[in-house]
């Protein structure tokens, strides 16, 4: 499982500078509540507003949540982009390390 980095950016208009969010499984979130479980990562807005959480599992949705002012605020958030994406491999080089592995 690689980690992945997600950047937000010019969302404080949904969470205000300062303020620490977590990311969740969108499977977890709770509407008008706090998502359950452990937040996955979590991250404060910086003073450009954006927030940058590291170590996410690329695959799977999300969602952010922070508690402003009382009232529980998300955001949906697509899977993070790898770090390191794995290479892409040819439909050539895929048929010849199958015939490799074979013994064809």
């Amino acid at each position: 499982m690689a980690t992945a980095t997600l950047k937000v950016t010019n969302r404080s208009d949904r969470f205000p500078i300062g303020t620490s969010v977590g990311a969740y499984p969108k499977r977890s979130r709770i509407f008008g509540g706090k998502p359950s479980g452990p937040a996955l990562a979590t991250a404060t807005v910086a003073a450009d507003g954006t927030l940058t959480f590291t170590g996410l599992n690329e695959t799977e949705p999300l969602v952010l949540w922070a508690e402003v002012a009382g009232e529980p605020r998300y955001l949906a958030a697509e899977a993070p982009a790898a770090i390191e994406p794995a290479p892409v491999e040819t439909l050539k080089e895929r048929i010849s390390k199958r015939r490799a592995s074979v013994g064809a």
